[in-house]
């Protein structure tokens, strides 16, 4: 494991610590600090099993699964399902904004320079200033994903838990799974950027990009839903008080009515009786008909 390498895990951790504090911090299930610490140690120890030589792809990808539930742990357990799908979208915008950035910076580089603008593609062959570039770009672009992500937690809570599980189902579950067969199909951490593998990380993130939209859709909808319901309960209450508004102004006429005989002298019973049977003509028997 080579200075570079070590920079890398580095920055690599202080992108992933401020993903979850930015996005998923008010789902931590311990105190902000214990649950940083956990998710510090988790990948400090994941990184140094995977530098054991002599390991096999297959323990790898199991011990990549073990830890994908251990760093689950500082989170509320029935915010899971909705930490799961922040984290693909997360994912999704680190992958498109980090590729959109490496590539217009190797390419000014390239240009600058007049060296190859491609080598940053192969670990291989990666160059001391593909290192530093992928450096300067790590926080930014992990910065701006977690914001857009962060955004998009309001949408996450407009779903129903059934909604949450489609999305985990159509994200998490082929995530892992590519993982799997990337790690099993290659010898070389080369070869993850060439042949079949480049085809199926292709396809593997336009099938994401295609569930999120699908995400966006369903929350969007929801919201316009929620907001048809609000709006027909602000028309009834204002009905209501439309009606209330009305009583009240003939209990005002009806008092007024009965001042005025009394004030003349000459109500009676029989007169009181027919201002009373005037205003439920006029006020409650029209509410009846409304």
């Amino acid at each position: 494991m080579g200075f570079f390498e070590v920079g890398m895990s580095v920055m690599n951790l202080l992108a992933l610590l401020m993903e979850n504090w930015m996005i998923y911090r008010k789902w931590f299930r311990f105190d902000g600090t214990i649950s940083m610490m956990i998710v510090t140690a988790a990948y400090i120890v994941e990184e140094g099993i995977f530098y054991i030589p002599g390991l096999g792809n297959s323990l790898l990808v199991l011990v990549h699964y073990i830890f994908f539930f251990i760093n689950l742990i500082p989170i509320e357990l029935e915010k899971v399902d909705r930490v799961l799908v922040l984290q693909m979208l997360y994912l999704f915008l680190y992958n498109v904004i980090g590729t959109i950035a490496m590539v217009v910076c190797t390419t000014l580089y390239g240009v600058l320079s007049g060296s190859d603008n491609e080598t940053w593609m192969a670990p291989g062959a990666s160059t001391s200033m593909d290192y530093i570039i992928h450096y300067i770009l790590i926080l930014p672009v992990g910065y701006i994903a977690a914001y857009l992500a962060r955004k998009g937690s309001s949408l996450v809570e407009k779903l129903t838990r059934n909604e949450r599980i489609f999305l985990i189902l159509g994200t998490v579950v082929p995530n892992y799974a590519f993982y799997a067969f990337r790690r099993l199909t290659t010898e070389d951490v080369s070869d993850y950027y060439g042949g079949i593998i480049v085809i199926f990380y292709g396809i593997f993130m336009i099938s994401l990009g295609l569930c999120l939209v699908i995400f966006i859709e369903m929350a969007l909808i929801r919201i316009a839903s929620e907001r048809k319901e609000m709006q027909l309960l602000m028309n009834q209450q204002n009905d209501q008080y439309e009606i209330i508004c009305e009583l009240q102004d003939g209990v005002r006429e009806l008092r007024h009515d009965i001042i005025n005989h009394m004030a003349a002298g000459s109500v009676s019973a029989e007169c009181i009786s027919d201002i009373v049977e005037n205003y439920q003509k006029v006020y409650l028997i029209e509410e009846e008909v409304k």
